[in-house]
């Protein structure tokens, strides 16, 4: 018989957490699917529950599909986006389409509530990328994550104060023909990921913490990442904000800070190169949808995508 295909059940997250870090665990860096981070995928942004995908066989997951409504502005034109991802597979059971079979699904539920268009990100080195392409997704921007090791620092002193999580995230700036994306308002992230607005003068750095597998000399380690959303300011105050967000991620155990090139820009000490490559794709609903993604434009290291 045919897997069962549901949405997720309130109070799933350790098989589903279970079942995406199986699928992931040979990448490097990959994330940890822990209590705090299932409690987002599953709870929030708005409808992940409703619009999420399981495929069950025996009463047990083997395929997820993840899905998440976005506010999306193409130029002046809003649109209604939907975000697919994470999508895993039991390795066990590999081979069977059941990738395929959560992500026509997901597309489906999509086009029942009247969405324009599907996103993704993605490494390009994991074999989904040609599932992907294949369902008829295409590339619309190309980069590299801005990263920073976090080591030993000979930083002193407290210049930067830690607030609450603000109840409106900045995003990115646009630019013609960008996808720019943006979550709820008021996304409550839980304490555990560490959430963090941090300012010094005028400048300031909104953060979060993610569990993530750190891989050393033949050592695979369980640690933090601490992802810049949005950063504001500029001159020595930027500076200083950067720097005492650094110092609090090395203090909670994080060994990398990272965003995206278009939020974070030139920051001091914050390098490229070694990072790995990670792909935006888009898929086109309406007639709206399919126009934008194939116009679209957003930071693409190796010039235009598309």
């Amino acid at each position: 018989m045919p897997p069962t295909i549901r949405a997720p059940y309130p109070g799933e997250g350790d098989a589903l957490g279970a079942l995406l870090d199986a699928a992931f665990a040979e990448h490097d860096e990959s994330l940890r699917y822990e209590p705090p981070v299932m409690s987002l995928l599953l709870s929030g942004p708005r409808d992940g529950a409703r619009l999420s995908v399981i495929a069950e066989d025996d009463g047990a997951p083997v395929a997820v599909a993840f899905v998440h409504l976005r506010d999306i502005r193409w130029g002046d034109l809003p649109l209604v986006g939907v975000h697919l991802g994470p999508v895993a597979v039991c390795p066990r059971r590999r081979g069977e389409g059941l990738g395929r079979l959560v992500c026509e699904e997901a597309r489906a539920r999509a086009e029942a509530i009247g969405a324009d268009l599907l996103t993704l990100t993605m490494n390009p080195s994991h074999p989904a990328r040609h599932l992907y392409e294949r369902l008829g997704y295409r590339l619309i921007e190309r980069f590299r994550p801005s990263i920073r090791a976090l080591g030993p620092t000979s930083y002193v002193g407290s210049l930067a104060e830690s607030s609450p999580w603000p109840t409106q995230l900045p995003g990115p700036p646009g630019r013609a023909d960008a996808l720019v994306e943006r979550g709820p308002d008021a996304l409550s992230a839980p304490e555990a990921l560490r959430p963090r607005l941090v300012r010094a003068g005028d400048a300031e750095v909104l953060t979060l913490r993610w569990p993530v597998v750190a891989r050393g000399p033949g050592a695979a380690i369980p640690a933090w990442s601490t992802q810049l959303i949005a950063v504001r300011g500029r001159g020595a105050d930027q500076v200083r904000a950067v720097e005492a967000t650094c110092v609090y991620a090395h203090r909670d155990g994080s060994v990398v800070a990272w965003s995206h090139p278009a939020v974070a820009g030139p920051l001091q000490g914050f390098q490229r190169d070694g990072a790995p490559w990670v792909w935006r794709m888009g898929l086109g609903l309406s007639a709206a949808g399919v126009e934008a993604v194939r116009r679209a434009r957003a930071y693409d290291e190796l010039g235009p995508s598309s």
